[in-house]
This record gives structure tokens, sequence and C-alpha cells, in this order.
């Protein structure tokens, strides 16, 4: 049976990280674009709305859909008044879920291969409604605190590392085997953004028509 699986990055513009981190959003997203990558090829697919869509919303659309597990994919930040400022990578999984637990296990376990990673733990959570209110396994990865220079800059210098270590957690939990790229380059083309989807569909097929395989992705 095929494996689906929710991926949810975080949507928050608003924070914006050290360095040249930009928004939490788009760090977040540009990680998810690996994640969903790496899953897909190895055989896992994923849903996935755009930051137009809020979390009640992703929340909605994921418990009508056939997926198997919810993943959400954040940076943090220490707030203005906070004491001490922390740093490291936290999971937290959905309260009193084993499976939720065990996800949130294989994903936290598979990130310490990163190199220079530096983790928090991991921690049920009876405040993070995203993940509680979810009806299949859910975690959310907060995966460092982007308001520190140097945790920031460990983000961006192992986007491609972090994000296979979410994926291969991921694949672990499902008992599926992460396929090692071969030595062979792969080149995308991007032919048109639309935000009308019949205008997207008509160049779809199209190019289908012309000999060239594509298809239709929605950000």
């Amino acid at each position: 049976m095929a494996i689906t699986v929710f991926l949810s990055p975080s949507n928050q513009l608003h924070n914006i990280g050290s360095a040249d981190y930009g928004s939490e959003a788009q760090r977040m997203n540009q990680l998810c674009d690996i994640v969903e990558s790496e899953l897909e090829r190895c055989g896992v697919f994923t849903e996935r709305e755009g930051n137009e869509i809020n979390t009640k919303e992703r929340v909605e659309i994921a418990n009508k859909s056939e997926i198997k597990a919810y993943i959400a994919i954040h940076s943090n930040y220490n707030p203005m008044d906070a004491a001490v400022s922390k740093s490291g990578t936290e999971v937290y999984y959905k309260i009193n879920d084993k499976e939720s637990a065990r996800l949130g296990r294989e994903i936290f376990s598979s990130m310490r291969d990163v190199d220079g990673f530096s983790g928090r733990g991991m921690s049920a959570s009876e405040i993070l409604t995203e993940i509680n209110t979810v009806v299949v396994p859910a975690v959310m990865v907060e995966v460092e605190y982007h308001d520190i220079f140097e945790r920031a800059c460990w983000i961006m210098e192992n986007m491609y590392e972090i994000a296979v270590a979410i994926a291969k957690g991921i694949l672990t939990y499902f008992d599926v085997k992460y396929k090692e790229r071969d030595q062979q380059k792969y080149y995308r083309i991007q032919v048109g953004a639309f935000t009308n989807k019949e205008k997207a569909e008509k160049l779809a097929r199209a190019l289908i028509n012309d000999g060239y395989p594509c298809l239709v992705k929605y950000y």
C-alpha cells in the first residue's frame, strides 16, 4: 500500500533569523523542498500546502486526506525577554501517542548524524495544537534556533544534510529503505509559474503532447 505523509513547513514570514537566514517560512520551505524530493525519490508520497494556508486549515486538510503521518518543520527562536538564550534541535510529538513518539525518535536519532548537530531532546507537547489535533502520528521538528548566529549558519550550511536526515528518519519509521543517490546529475527545468490552475494545466498538456513529461505542482 502506498504511503503518503503530510509535510507542514513553517509559514511564519515575520520570524527573521540571524545572518542571511531570511524568514523562517522561506528557509523551512526550502528545507522541506529537499525532504519532499528525498521521500518521493524513495517511494513515499507527500502532501503539502502553501504559505497562504494557515495551520488550522492545514490540519483540517490533513485529517481529510489518506495520510499516514504529519510532520511540521520549523526553526525556533528565543523570546526577547529570555534570560538565557537556548540552542539545539528539538522534536515535539503528539501527547499520549506512542506512534508519534516513535516517529519523533527516528527523526531525532537520524539528525544526530549531521555534522555540528546539537540536540535539546524530545518531548510530548500539550500546547502545540498543530500536532495534537491531527488524527495520525504527528511531530514538530524545531530544526535549530535561527536567532543564534552560529546555529542559523549551521542550518544554512547543512540544508541538504538536515533534510536528508529528516527524510531518513521518516523512512525508517515506515520501514522503507533509503535509496542512496547515484553519481549521475539531473537538471530540473521550470517552464512557467501561474496563479491560474487552468493555465498551468493547459501548458502541461501542451508539453506532454510535444513529448516532454511534466507535472503540475502547487506551492
